[in-house]
């Protein structure tokens, strides 16, 4: 993963940034923030560049507050850039990731490394190391960074992105792409006296009262379960998410509830946004839900944990899913 090559170029950089994809999750905040903290101590010039600020359940991670970006700091996300000796991109697969940054983000001339886990890389950095059986970046960012120089990892800071973008993507080491590095990454950050604990507390034990209210009347009122066919189905509105008071980033995590119930392999939650639906899968055992999303709903994902998205109405879109996906399931299935 780290070449002399590489070496040499970022040694040579006065000037890094890392960037992520849109709509940033722990592992994108994880990861980046995580290579932020690391080479600052190596003296380097630094930034994280977004597309979007980091979302509210992440406010706790630590740099959540330095980031910049580009959908309220576009002069300033722009400038980093264009300034940027080299670029890391991390935990997206093609540029169009980055939205709205995508220009930037081509324009920018410094040398670019994709450190990611997903399937299919485009050709636009560098320097690629694409790894779509890890399952996380921020694990693989471990791995960069041990080898790089082990004894800069093991700071408060970069021990708490890390296992934030670890936990998150790994549905808190659920998902079958765990493996047993995952848990030694764990492990050493426990030797290094590291508080699990309280990432745990500020990621799933601090919510406010209307997301709670939120997802009662999201699972009371618009559950469906196929248990035949070991899936479900979790749905909100933009009018709903409004009559509550919450956002989308206030529904992370709802899909993972229906895989709590029994009989349930299979999750699926739509969400209205903008002019679209977004869907969210999630699965335990050997589903592919990557492959649904990628044959009828122009996304993508690991094998888990994918997502995609629909042009239309709620109804149809369901409608649709029933019609096309459900005769095809057990092909998903191996």
């Amino acid at each position: 993963m780290l070449t002399k090559e590489i070496l040499e170029k970022i040694e040579e950089a006065n000037y890094i940034v890392f960037t992520a994809h849109k709509g940033p999750d722990g592992d994108a905040c994880g990861s980046t923030l995580a290579m932020y903290y690391f080479f600052k101590q190596l003296n380097k010039k630094v930034d994280v560049v977004l597309p979007n600020p980091t979302p509210n359940y992440l406010r706790h991670i630590p740099g959540s507050d330095l980031v910049v970006d580009f959908e309220t700091q576009q002069k300033k996300a722009t400038e980093c850039l264009e300034q940027a000796d080299f670029i890391f991109c991390l935990d997206y697969n093609h540029p169009s990731r980055v939205g709205q940054m995508e220009e930037a983000l081509l324009k920018a001339t410094g040398t670019k490394m994709m450190i990611d886990h997903h399937l299919n890389p485009a050709d636009f950095c560098d320097f690629v190391v694409s790894k779509p059986e890890i399952s996380s970046t921020c694990q693989m960012v471990f791995d960069f960074l041990q080898a790089y120089d082990e004894s800069k990892i093991y700071t408060p800071e970069i021990m708490k992105c890390i296992y934030t973008g670890i936990l998150t993507d790994t549905g808190s080491f659920r998902f079958s792409s765990v493996d047993a590095r995952t848990h030694e990454i764990a492990m050493k950050f426990k030797e290094h006296n590291f508080d699990h604990e309280i990432i745990h507390r500020q990621l799933f034990d601090d919510n406010k009262p209307n997301r709670m209210k939120l997802l009662g009347y999201c699972i009371n009122q618009k559950m469906q379960l196929f248990l035949e066919k070991k899936i479900g189905f979790l749905s909100l509105t933009s009018e709903e998410l409004k009559s509550f008071d919450c956002t989308k980033q206030d529904t992370e995590g709802f899909v993972n509830y229906l895989l709590s119930m029994q009989g349930i392999e299979v999750a699926v939650f739509f969400i209205e946004q903008a002019n679209e639906i977004k869907m969210s899968l999630r699965a335990v055992g050997n589903w592919h839900v990557n492959e649904i999303v990628s044959e009828f709903y122009n996304g993508g994902g690991h094998q888990s944990a994918a997502g995609g998205h629909f042009v239309g109405e709620m109804e149809d879109l369901q409608k649709h899913f029933e019609a096309n996906v459900f005769p095809k399931l057990e092909t998903y299935h191996r």
